[in-house]
């Protein structure tokens, strides 16, 4: 999403985003999905964390609650990330040098599994204060 809202402000139309949409997906450098697939690793840890956490502890806190603080700071940090990257990438297509593209490993792998915990600790509170 963040790729077309990016494309769409650059000035690339509507049709030039999707043109560029469908083609960022069959190159092999910043591919579209393989650029998206370690987003999926703080999810993964989330359903972990959520599901431990509900199974072998007493805390107040529902699995709800949980589930949607951490993904919420996850989602924010992928959001943060790809607008680091894509308004340098469009619209020329042209990937910039090192270290742009970093990015897309860094985040989800140190910083969005941090936000997860905070935003998971930030769920607790508010849903033990709501009770």
């Amino acid at each position: 999403m963040v790729f077309v809202v990016v494309g769409l402000t650059k000035g690339m139309g509507l049709a030039g985003t999707a043109e560029a949409v469908v083609a960022q997906y069959g190159v092999r450098r910043m591919n579209l999905l393989s650029s998206a697939i370690p987003s999926f690793l703080p999810l993964v840890l989330l359903a972990l964390l959520v599901w431990i956490i509900g199974r072998f502890t007493s805390i107040q806190a529902s699995r709800r609650s949980l589930a949607m603080g951490g993904g919420a700071a996850i989602l924010i940090v992928m959001v943060w990330i790809n607008f680091e990257f894509w308004p340098v990438f469009l619209p020329e297509r042209v990937t910039p040098g090192f270290p742009h593209g970093l990015e897309f490993v860094i985040g989800p792998l140190y910083f969005a599994p941090v936000a997860m915990l905070v935003g998971m600790g930030l769920a607790a509170v508010l849903d033990r204060s709501d009770r």
